[in-house]
Order: structure tokens, then sequence, then C-alpha cells
């Protein structure tokens, strides 16, 4: 089996714990006969469960009411690992955070980034792993259903698309966001221009490699200078504000995520009135963000552990490029079981996400500059949403509505992300002229308002 592994990306397991006490792990049917013979010694009562879902009939691992697996220790290891070996362990648990997409010329391997490990980027070198990554990939191959791209993928509701064509796309993509002398906001902004143009055009026509390579060449240069945000299309801000916090306020704690039906009733109620005081302006999108598990205990572990290990952080904008690239490379964007199923409507809701995480950044620090650890703790949070069925189902929806198809509607939501008030440059806070601190960039983004 021949693998794809991006270049750059990294992993080491630095035993934070947090996927053991936020994941619910699916079992096979011998995986479940055999962990009921295994009782643990930190919870109570049978440790596998039976459930129902849009795929029929399944077991899983009976949370504890923390909603930690019951085999977590106290010290953050597993307890199956411990007693029985690695190999003993479900193939859920032994995967994550890889994932694994079938592709005609090989399997792309991507790495999930609600691990904080993969959010900061530290780690050993993914492409050292080969041979322990294809064994999982042929385990999954054998065992469980793999997500495949097809040799014609589905552009739109309307187009297809050779895949072929979609990774000449995705070179363009890639190459706008590691422009060197470009800084993060203008690559963001570049790449998302490049879509725009690139799927109002004619991908059937013979002439369609040369024009993107065209837009690639050109749009650097509208994105080099100092650009004040257009004005807001009339009644944008509400529909934002609503489609945010019923998309965005969705990310909770996964132990929320499995109460019962009258606390999920409760959760939904409660989401409902946020949204509503969102779209009215009255309350912040933060205390959304700050809901459930707290992350940066965790986070606080892998860095401290990832820096003694010489693997250090980079710059703090680093885990939403991380996020970007490496989303592109997996082709996990528009495979996955939660996310859209065309690849319009994929990249537009990835390139949407990764402002929202800005915002989150900023709000976590509050008046602090925004760092590393901030940045992956909004990275790790929007992985969490996209691997849970009920808030991927509203982000997808959302961040590919009809609000953001508004003219320079995704430009006014950086302006907002990034904090930039009225009439002011879009700028990253480090920058000459920026407010209190914060990501860095190299240069403002936007086009010249000349």
């Amino acid at each position: 089996m021949r693998l794809i592994i991006p270049d750059d990306a990294r992993y080491s397991c630095f035993a934070c714990g947090r996927c053991c006490r936020t994941s619910l792990v699916s079992l096979t049917a011998e995986e479940g006969e055999r962990l009921k013979g295994f009782p643990s010694p930190f919870a109570e009562g049978p440790t596998v469960q039976a459930y129902v879902s849009e795929r029929g009939e399944g077991r899983r691992i009976r949370p504890r009411r923390d909603g930690s697996c019951p085999y977590l220790r106290e010290d953050s290891l597993c307890h199956i690992h411990a007693e029985r070996g690695f190999d003993a362990k479900p193939i859920a648990c032994r995967l994550f955070p890889a994932a694994f997409v079938r592709m005609p010329g090989g399997t792309a391997v991507s790495l999930k980034p609600s691990c904080p490990a993969v959010a900061i980027g530290a780690g050993e070198l993914l492409s050292a792993q080969e041979p322990a990554l294809r064994l999982r990939a042929e385990e999954v191959a054998r065992v469980i259903e793999m997500d495949r791209a097809e040799n014609v993928v589905l552009f739109d509701r309307r187009r297809t698309l050779p895949l072929a064509d979609l990774e000449t796309l995705h070179g363009h993509l890639l190459a706008l966001l590691r422009r060197p002398r470009l800084g993060f906001l203008s690559q963001l902004a570049g790449a998302m221009e490049f879509l725009s143009l690139a799927e109002t055009s004619s991908i059937s026509a013979p002439s369609r490699y040369r024009y993107w390579q065209g837009l690639e060449d050109g749009i650097p240069g509208r994105f080099s200078g100092s650009w004040v945000p257009p004005a807001p299309p009339a009644g944008l801000d509400r529909p934002l504000y609503r489609q945010t916090a019923f998309g965005l306020a969705s990310i909770s704690s996964p132990a929320a995520l499995r109460a019962g039906p009258f606390r999920r009733l409760a959760e939904r109620a409660g989401t409902a009135v946020r949204g509503l005081a969102y779209s009215a302006g009255v309350s912040r999108l933060s205390s959304a963000f700050v809901r459930g598990i707290p992350v940066k205990p965790y986070l606080d572990r892998v860095l401290s552990k990832a820096c003694a290990a010489g693997s250090a952080p980079e710059a703090p904008h680093e885990p939403f490029h991380r996020f970007l690239t490496g989303s592109l490379a997996g082709h996990a964007y528009y495979t996955g079981r939660f996310t859209p199923r065309t690849v319009r409507d994929g990249l537009l809701a990835l390139f949407r996400l990764v402002p929202f995480g800005i915002w989150f950044a900023r709000a976590d620090a509050g008046e602090a500059a925004p760092s590393i650890e901030h940045a992956a703790m909004a990275v790790v949070r929007l992985g969490d949403a996209a691997a849970t069925p009920s808030a991927g189902a509203r982000l997808s929806r959302g961040l590919s509505g009809w609000v953001f198809r508004r003219p320079d509607a995704w430009f006014k939501l950086l302006a907002w992300s990034t904090g930039t008030p009225d009439g002011e440059p879009i700028r990253l806070y480090n920058e000459p002229g920026g407010n209190n601190g914060g990501l860095n960039s190299g240069h403002p983004v936007g086009r010249s308002s000349s």
C-alpha cells in the first residue's frame, strides 16, 4: 500500500490524555466482546454499551460520568495498554489522530486537529513513521470502512472535476499559502480570492490550467498593501451573528454531548437563546468557546513536553496554517463522515473556519497577545466540532451557506475576526498600527485602497 504523507506533518503522543477524556470510542464486534471480559478497576459497571446511529447498531466504550474513558488512569495513561499492550487497544484508539483516505494512486494520510500535539505541530515527522502508519492503514482497510476519493469528484452540485485537476487546484492554493513574502492574513486572503475566482470559471475549459496559473501569479500583488474593508452588504451582520451562533455555539464539551435526552434538550434550548442574543448583538461568542472541558491544561502539558523533546513551537499563526495545509493535502475536508460532500462547499467551509479560529484565539487571550497556545486551543476546539455529528452538520451548512456568498462577505468576516475597526486596514495585532498585540503576520492583508 502506497501512503501519501504530507512532508511537514508531525505527531508524537505526549500522553496529555485529552483524547481519552473527550472521545467516544466505537468498537468492532470482536473488540466489544473482548472488553466485556476486561473490567476496569477505575470505573463501576460495564465498560461496553450498545448504541444506534444512522449507520445501524454498534458498540462503544461506556464513558464515565465526566465523559472520560473508564480505562483511563490517574496518570493519563491507558490501563489496557499497560496490562495487555498497545495492540490490545481498540483500533480507534490505535489510529488516533491519524485519518486515511483511499485515493486512486495510494492512501492519503492526515492528522486530526482535535489532538493538541497536532495543532501545535509537535513531535516526530510523520514521514519517519511510515512503516507503522502502513500497518494501521492496512488494518483499517480490513476491519472498518475507509473514506474514499474517486477518480472524478463532485466539485459542486452540478459539476464534476477529475481528481488530477483537483490536485492541481490544491497545488495553487498551497502555493499561495506558502508565499514567503506574504504575511499569513495575505496568504489566507489570496487563497480565498483564488478559490472565489476559480469556482466561477469554467472548470471544464481546456484553458483552465493557464487561468489558474495566472490567478496564482497575479493575486499576491493585490494583497501586498493596506486594504480597508468595504462597507458590509445591507443586512449582513445580523445573519452572520445568527449563523455563527447556531454553528459555532454547538462546540461544547464531548461530555455534554454524551448526556441524556433532557440535558441535550436543555443544551439545545441554551444554544437557541444564545443565538438570539448574538443576532441582537447582546452577547459575545467567547462564552460559547470557553464552555465545556478546558483545553489549556492539556496544551500546557503537551507544549512543555514538546519543548523538552526539542520540538519547539513556531509562530503563533502556525496552527491555523497547519490546519489548512494538512486538510488540503489529506483530502479530509470533503471525504470525511461529517464534512460537506462537494469540493466547493468543503473548501469554503475550511477557509471560513480560520477567521473564527483567529477570533477565538483573541477572545481567549483577552487583553494579552494571542500565543501559539491560544491559536492551538482554537484549532483543537474547531477539530472537536468537525468530529461531532450535530456541530459538524451545522458548521458545514452554515459556513458554506448563502450568507457568505454576498459580495465581500468573507473579507468583512476577516475584519471582524481580527478586531479591525471600521474604516481601518485589516491587520493582525502585532503589525505596525495594530491594537494590543497578537498573531504574527509579515504584512497587512488586502487590496490597495487607492
